[in-house]
């Protein structure tokens, strides 16, 4: 008697862990296609709104927001910092995360300080008004970026990848139709610009509703010297490989003029959208 309750015991505990097992597949599978749909949709939005800008702007036009946007991702990915990754690594405990959301609002203010500087001088000393207005709207989505990225790493991190995607669908789905509206509209290249502020901005809010939660503001001098520690690798190396990226880009814009710049940037583009999709 003893010896067929074992192996029923022995029977059930495997049926268990092979349902958890398949569970767990099935979550992972689940995830992951979520994931890749998001990455679709988003290349999909941000073709067609290339193509239609193709029609609508001047090359010289498009290489200078192509230029600017070069140089303003620089400053994101510095002012990024690695919070995304820190969240996921940590324990969401003593108020980790309301330090790591903390430091991130001071870092997407002190870069949208920094983006916006430029912009007063390019209007004030050389009469740019066109580049200055640019350069301000990306000021306002630098903001943004940091604090949004600490919230993508609290969904990652409370395995949420579902939602996280459903919520860039729905970002990029707006942004496009704010970008593609400005376009035709005749703003020209402000409207790519507000279709990236747009999407930054839904994106924040959207994340923070399904959260429920907002982040008090609290910094605690040991805790940040490990977040740095952990910062300053991500981010020399991401910056490396943005240089990489967009070094063509600001070469050319400097060296040939925007306009080139702009047929170099469109080429890159497409070609870039379909990597992306294969390395997702």
């Amino acid at each position: 008697m003893t010896g067929i309750l074992k192996k029923a015991c022995t029977w059930l505990s495997q049926s268990a862990l092979a349902v958890r097992w398949r569970r767990h597949a099935h979550t992972l599978f689940s995830d992951a296609l979520w994931t890749l749909l998001a990455k679709i949709a988003m290349q999909a939005s941000q073709l067609a709104t290339f193509i239609i800008a193709a029609r609508v702007l001047t090359s010289a036009e498009f290489g200078l927001f192509s230029y600017v946007a070069a140089l303003v991702a620089l400053l994101v990915v510095v002012a990024e910092g690695g919070w995304r990754e820190f969240v996921m690594k940590t324990t969401h405990e003593d108020d980790r995360v309301d330090q790591i959301a903390t430091v991130a609002l001071l870092a997407g203010f002190t870069a949208a300080v920094i983006g916006s500087s430029p912009a007063v001088l390019l209007e004030t000393r050389f009469g740019m008004r066109a580049e200055a207005w640019l350069v301000l709207l990306f000021s306002f989505w630098i903001m943004l970026t940091p604090f949004a990225s600490v919230l993508e790493g609290v969904l990652i991190a409370q395995a949420r990848l579902k939602e996280l995607s459903l919520i860039r669908i729905l970002a990029e789905i707006c942004a496009t139709l704010v970008a593609i509206y400005g376009l035709l509209q005749g703003w020209n290249i402000y409207a790519l610009a507000l279709g990236k502020l747009v999407s930054q901005l839904v994106a924040t809010i959207l994340s923070l509703l399904r959260l429920g939660w907002a982040p008090r503001i609290r910094i605690k001098a040991s805790f940040i010297q490990e977040l740095f520690e952990f910062s300053k690798h991500i981010t020399s190396n991401r910056v490396l490989v943005l240089f990489r990226s967009y070094s063509g880009t600001l070469v050319v814009g400097s060296v040939l003029g925007l306009a080139d710049a702009g047929y170099y940037r469109a080429a890159e583009r497409i070609v870039s959208a379909f990597s992306d999709l294969v390395g997702e």
